[in-house]
């Protein structure tokens, strides 16, 4: 796996956590 395709799926796995820990009211990612 290449450097930026860890990052990558860092980025995504934290960025994950912290929607889901403190939505945004209004944000695209809140829609299903």
């Amino acid at each position: 796996m290449s450097l930026l395709a860890q990052l990558d799926r860092r980025i995504r796995y934290y960025g994950g956590l912290i929607v889901s820990c403190q939505p945004v009211p209004g944000s695209p990612l809140d829609n299903p």
